[in-house]
């Protein structure tokens, strides 16, 4: 569509596309389902909407979820048995994540031993 494509132009290219839409939305429609519309939307040529109040009821707003700041409790610290990394830790659980030893390579050990917890 060029840019300067003309009001009429417009306003029939709206009509067939609201038509292809209709007959869209009425395979998809369940039996027995009637659309009702929330608003009644009228297309002049001079280019302006009269749209009536809506009936709908108003959404609440939405709740702002709690921040994820900083894990309060001790801080268990382990040691990885193969390379001898320290890792820190919020639950006392030896188990140890994918990580690399002190030269950059990966390590292959999975387990830490405890150290000490941190307050």
């Amino acid at each position: 569509m060029s840019a300067g494509a003309s009001a009429p132009a417009l306003v029939e290219q709206l009509g067939l596309f609201c038509q292809r839409w209709h007959r869209r939305r009425a395979s998809y429609r369940p039996a027995g389902e009637v659309f009702d519309p929330r608003y009644a939307v009228e297309l002049t040529a001079t280019g302006t909407l009269n749209v009536a109040p809506s009936t709908a009821m108003p959404r609440m707003p939405r709740m702002q979820r709690a921040s994820r700041g900083r894990v309060e409790g001790p801080t268990y610290i382990f040691r990885c048995a193969v390379c001898g990394k320290t890792i820190n830790k919020k639950k006392m659980d030896g188990t140890l994540n994918a990580h690399k030893n002190k030269q950059g390579y990966p390590c292959y050990g999975r387990y830490g031993m405890y150290v000490r917890t941190k307050y």
